[in-house]
């Protein structure tokens, strides 16, 4: 049996479960969860390619859900990458507005990831709720 990762709530966890069925292929036969995470209400999974996040172009599409695990429509979507300068190697930014696809509750980007490290990942976007925002630390190898 799979378990759910640490600090997932189970209502959380049900929902992503709900809307990755839904969503299976919405961004190509490859595309797997990276992470999921709450915001407000709404729970947001983070997909790519393989299930990870790769040095270079990213497709990423970050699949939105209500409490019941619907698909759920936001406005104004979009996605931060940042890592803090570490000696030599200045501070990096990435940014991207995510894109709807013909999924509802499913919007796309691609984000360019210079180099491998720890991603601060923020996804912000305007829900029922008003201005929502989460954060994942994603691992680039």
């Amino acid at each position: 049996m799979k378990q759910r990762p640490s600090g997932v709530t189970p209502s959380a966890w049900l929902s992503s479960a709900i809307l990755l069925t839904v969503l299976a292929g919405c961004a190509g036969g490859g595309t797997k969860p990276v992470q999921t995470a709450q915001a407000g209400s709404s729970t947001l999974t983070l997909l790519a390619q393989g299930g990870h996040l790769v040095k270079g172009d990213n497709t990423v599409t970050v699949a939105f859900a209500d409490a019941a695990g619907k698909p759920q429509v936001v406005q104004s979507p979009r996605i931060r990458a940042f890592m803090p300068a570490m000696g030599q190697m200045p501070m990096m930014d990435e940014k991207a507005d995510l894109a709807p696809t013909s999924k509802t509750g499913a919007y796309q980007a691609t984000l360019d990831l210079p180099t491998s490290g720890t991603w601060q990942t923020t996804i912000a976007f305007f829900g029922s709720a008003g201005p929502q925002q989460a954060t994942f630390n994603v691992q680039v190898p």
